[in-house]
């Protein structure tokens, strides 16, 4: 039999299928293509006109909801549970001004979509979706990933991972073959998985390069003094204006900025007194110095447009929920004129390679919440913020990446890289082996303005 072919529709369903009726909701030039001896139980709501939904063969849709207005595409042997929503876009705008005639329009059937983000969603074969989960705009998730119920799903998710949480991240791996399991899923918060790391004799030195150690406010001034903020002090203003120390953590980049003259707010959601804003709160009362602690995430400021001279973010992007709108964030509270200072990012080859650098962590297998992009991710979502990038830091360039490593340290990375002698290699030899470096986890910084409207 040949497929059903309705090319005034853009339907295209192989005649082994099974689609429930009702089950397309179709608009002006959507396209959709619907494989062998796959069921479909759920709905397939086109929110615009050019919307594209493929699904490959043998894959399995419960009573779900897949939501398009841009592209969705599922691979062949995918389950898709109950209740399952997957939205290639926000559906409304963050903004109040920008969706307050929202519902007026729909009254009309119409919807001014230029406020509203999204991009598009795939889903690999041999994927699970666990009941009522949901997977949100711009998410790729890999072969044979499986997504726990209920979880949000707002990054990539690797091939073979098993996700869980709101939002969701990665829990365990499984094994390709498909016999054996990775070992189970971390018990601890992010607090329990440093007061670990601090009661292992093993692992003193990491605990003070991580500046993790006690007292506190040793631990701080020493972060101050070292060679990493040295760096970092070279690349922004002068101070005395207003900085943003967004995932500030127990404080060490507040302090160093505050100490330095800057006036600071400390973004920090996690309330610890040992790796959260109960530690900055307690720096600011012991010093005296200008740090103010707000108690929100990187992708929700509650601050106006332009507020800040200095957004500094350490070792934070790879841990954003959704990158894109973090580095919107960010760079919308910037001040024209001032710096995003984005430093010690995790950087991936290709997003393959984040199951190895998830496997070396010493902190992820214990708290699971560890994350890593592409170098072309990152620097596509701080150009789609408006950011202009003004020097993008390589691994072994700085020490705001090489840090606590020594220079002869670093001189003999290179060395190994190159397969040279120290003793021969220059700063272009050391900026050559830096680039060539591929390691899973590599770290880079970036530095950048704000583009001026045209």
């Amino acid at each position: 039999m040949a497929d059903t072919v309705l090319p005034q529709y853009g339907l295209t369903v192989h005649p082994s299928a099974r689609v429930s009726q009702n089950s397309i909701l179709l608009r002006e030039a959507c396209c959709v293509t619907i494989g062998a001896n796959s069921l479909i139980e759920g709905r397939l709501v086109f929110e615009r006109a050019g919307g594209r939904i493929a699904i490959g063969e043998r894959t399995f849709l419960g009573s779900a909801s897949i939501l398009c207005a841009n592209s969705v595409t599922i691979g062949s042997d995918v389950l898709i549970a109950f209740d399952v929503v997957i939205a290639d876009h926000d559906s409304h705008s963050l903004h109040f001004s920008e969706r307050k005639n929202d519902v007026l329009f729909w009254r009309h059937g119409v919807k001014d979509w230029s406020y509203v983000q999204g991009a598009p969603i795939r889903v690999d074969d041999k994927a699970w979706i666990g009941m009522r989960a949901t997977i949100l705009k711009g998410v790729h998730i890999g072969e044979g990933a499986v997504v726990a119920a209920c979880s949000v799903v707002t990054r990539d998710v690797p091939p073979y991972a098993v996700v869980a949480g709101n939002p969701a991240r990665v829990v365990r791996m499984l094994d390709p073959a498909g016999h054996t399991e990775a070992p189970n899923p971390p018990a601890m918060t992010w607090e329990q998985a440093v007061a670990w790391l601090r009661e292992q004799p093993d692992q003193a030195a990491l605990t003070r390069a991580c500046y993790f150690d006690d007292p506190l406010l040793e631990a701080v001034k020493r972060y101050h003094d070292e060679g990493e903020w040295a760096a970092v002090r070279e690349l922004l203003p002068t101070p005395g204006g207003k900085a943003l120390d967004v995932g500030a953590g127990r404080g060490i980049a507040s302090y160093a900025l505050a100490a330095d003259g800057w006036e600071v707010t400390a973004l920090e959601p996690d309330p610890s007194r040992l790796v959260g804003h109960g530690a900055i709160e307690e720096i600011a009362r012991a010093t005296g110095l200008p740090i103010r602690v707000v108690a929100e995430r990187g992708e929700r400021l509650p601050f106006p447009d332009d507020s800040f001279d200095v957004v500094h973010a350490r070792q934070v992007l790879h841990h954003a929920s959704d990158l894109n709108a973090m580095c919107r964030e960010l760079v919308r509270v910037l001040k024209p004129g001032g710096a995003l200072l984005a430093t010690r990012e995790h950087v991936l080859s290709k997003p393959e390679d984040l199951p190895a650098f998830l496997a070396v962590h010493p902190l992820h297998r214990l708290y699971g919440g560890e994350n890593a992009f592409t170098l072309e991710a990152y620097l596509a979502a701080l150009r789609q913020a408006g950011a202009s990038i003004k020097r993008v830091l390589s691994p072994l360039e700085s020490p705001v990446n090489t840090f606590p490593a020594t220079p002869d340290q670093v001189l003999g990375q290179a060395a190994a890289i190159l397969k040279r002698p120290a003793a021969e290699l220059g700063p272009r030899d050391v900026a050559r082996a830096s680039r060539m470096l591929q390691t899973p986890g590599r770290l880079f910084s970036f530095l950048c303005g704000k583009k001026r409207p045209a």
